[in-house]
């Protein structure tokens, strides 16, 4: 089995993450794609899913267990039919009326399932390749999905209409699995060793690239990127050097972002207007986007592990050493969670109210985002 490597959410706003809105281009869905390693010696949570209108909560467990709460009570709704194999990723709908699941690699079997929301019931099933799925998520208009497969390296866009595979092919799914957006006119971009790929689904040909400039003709990876909520800039991110700012249409570098840092990341804000910039130092910084102004610069105590802006811009969720919520537009620190070091990864809700976390034992909590109090456990 190969491992899964978590790494900091670009989101979205997860935001959380990959982003499959028409013009929304943050590196978390909207609609909850997630993922993370999994622990199946233990039975833990390993992905959770908040419904489009936050009423509902899906949370997916080591041991192939899918369980249906209500967010506001707190009460078990359903537990769905138990999966074959430790669940990986999953994704709603864009309409909230289905699940799309990713699951561990077991003996073969199926791994990739499409769900009825409510029910559970099995509406469809596909084979996603030879190994785990890592990566899952819906078109805009839900009639696509786009799955991700970090044995095979490739990335699969299929027609939930005819239960067709579209197109596939290669793409870094390593060290951060969320690597496709769905643009608008049946486009998609991805991540590919050095450079950003923009592909035309329809014709099924690429129609744009933009390579990250390499020094001494060094091979270096992409390691992450976000989309402008007006699709029309990217910011990409590298393994050994700053952030790049990029016009979309002519290719152009617009900013760099620092001189020397590693490992970076870059985030836009909801509203496109600022910039979250951290690396492999215990910086964190945020910019205005229009003139990449820096605002601030926030010394963490240790690495960001974890950055991103709440649904409605107002917060920005900061994991290092203590998970935190942070003014998003002054980077003031409103609010830690109990300094809780077990924390391990974080969801927005939709409406940005509350905070759904994943400690270092697979247990779910449910924190509210303005106060920094513990709502209730899972």
């Amino acid at each position: 089995m190969k491992k899964t490597y978590s790494t900091a959410l670009l989101k979205v706003t997860c935001l959380l993450a990959l982003v499959f809105l028409e013009f929304n281009g943050l590196c978390q869905s909207k609609y909850g794609v997630n993922y993370w390693q999994s622990n199946t010696k233990n039975t833990q949570a390993t992905s959770i899913v908040f419904s489009p209108d936050g009423q509902q909560m899906v949370v997916g467990y080591s041991n192939g267990q899918l369980k249906l709460w209500e967010v506001n009570s707190g009460k078990l709704i359903k537990r769905y039919p138990k999966q074959n194999a430790p669940i990986q990723c999953m994704a709603y709908s864009p309409n909230g009326d289905k699940i799309l699941l990713g699951l561990e690699e077991f003996a073969g079997a199926i791994n990739v399932k499409l769900l009825k929301a409510r029910s559970g019931k099995l509406l469809n099933a596909f084979n996603g390749g030879s190994e785990g799925i890592n990566f899952v998520g819906f078109s805009p208009d839900g009639n696509q999905m786009i799955i991700g497969n970090p044995g095979d390296g490739k990335l699969g866009i299929w027609n939930l209409l005819d239960k067709k595979p579209i197109e596939t092919f290669s793409a870094s799914l390593y060290p951060n699995p969320i690597a496709a957006v769905f643009l608008a006119g049946n486009k998609v971009l991805f991540r590919r060793n050095s450079a950003i790929i923009f592909k035309n689904l329809q014709a099924k040909s690429n129609y744009r690239k933009i390579t990250y400039p390499t020094l001494n003709k060094t091979f270096s990876e992409v390691t992450n990127f976000s989309l402008s909520p007006d699709q029309k800039n990217i910011l990409i991110g590298n393994e050994d050097h700053p952030v790049k700012l990029w016009r979309i249409k002519d290719k152009k570098l617009m900013h760099t972002f620092g001189t020397n840092q590693k490992e970076s990341i870059g985030i836009f804000s909801p509203s496109g207007k600022s910039i979250v910039t951290y690396d492999n130092s215990q910086q964190l910084k945020i910019w205005k986007a229009k003139k990449q102004k820096l605002i601030t610069s926030i010394e963490m105590k240790s690495k960001p592990t974890q950055v991103e802006f709440s649904p409605d811009g107002q917060y920005l969720f900061t994991m290092h050493q203590f998970a935190e919520i942070r003014v998003a537009k002054t980077g003031k620190l409103k609010h830690n969670f109990g300094q809780n070091k077990d924390i391990k990864q974080a969801w927005f809700s939709p409406d940005s109210q509350s905070i759904a976390t994943r400690d270092n034992t697979g247990k779910i909590s449910l924190w509210d985002a303005k106060t920094g109090k513990l709502i209730r456990k899972f």
